[in-house]
């Protein structure tokens, strides 16, 4: 029953701007070399089940102590995802649910890196290619943190403000109007078809960040297009 999400994972560097100021911009540019993927947690708000005291018990989360579903999303660094766990109720824990789908995570690169926040520790053991996590520290929490030397506190800062894509997904998902505000039960039956048709909507976005190469590719696209519409055109009948 220890399954507790509680952990305060603040990525905010907003205290540390003076510190991070006076670092060697070379560090800052290392940092942004690094390859990764962003992996972050979502909770919904669920209303609670007063009817059944089992299922009150499985919906509840440790992270945000209320009722909700909960649900895991990789992502690349531009914003778009490309692993997104269905919703389970939320008491399984964001460690366990990374445990569950451990065979999908062979499809990322052994060289690739996992940004990630805090509570999502110790989990490498769940990577096949044993793929390395990056935590930026919580630069806020300078008192307990104390040691950090000044690199490392650029670094961390640079890795958190890489993982606002990761963010900004749920922002997006949750634009679809049955997952906003707390979920009723009795919309239960539909909520996973809503959670689905949401995802779809965000794939059909422009990207948060986009991705090097990304324009020259769409311009090679849409020049195949247009020669494909010429080909398709019937040629007019002579005579």
């Amino acid at each position: 029953d220890s399954d507790s999400d509680s952990d305060n994972d603040g990525d905010s560097d907003s205290d540390a701007r003076g510190r991070t100021n006076r670092c060697r911009p070379c560090t800052q540019r290392a940092a942004l070399d690094e390859q990764f993927v962003n992996l972050d947690g979502k909770v919904f708000p669920l209303e609670q089940f007063s009817a059944s005291h089992i299922l009150a018990r499985a919906c509840y989360s440790n992270k945000t102590k209320t009722s909700g579903l909960q649900s895991l999303v990789w992502s690349f660094p531009c914003g778009l995802p490309f692993l997104v766990t269905t919703l389970f109720a939320a008491k399984l824990s964001e460690k366990q649910q990374v445990q569950l789908h451990s065979s999908w995570l062979r499809a990322i690169p052994r060289e690739v890196a996992i940004l990630q926040d805090r509570g999502f520790r110790w989990l490498q053991r769940y990577y096949p290619n044993r793929n390395r996590p990056m935590i930026p520290a919580a630069c806020h929490w300078q008192s307990r943190f104390f040691q950090l030397d000044e690199d490392e506190f650029t670094c961390s800062a640079v890795q958190a403000r890489n993982r606002w894509p990761a963010e900004a997904i749920f922002a997006r998902v949750t634009d679809c109007p049955a997952l906003q505000g707390t979920i009723p039960i009795h919309f239960l039956n539909y909520v996973e078809v809503s959670y689905t048709v949401a995802y779809l909507n965000l794939l059909c976005c422009d990207f948060n960040v986009e991705p090097e190469g990304w324009a020259e590719y769409l311009k090679q696209l849409k020049a195949s297009f247009a020669a494909a519409e010429v080909c398709a055109v019937p040629a007019s009948p002579r005579g």
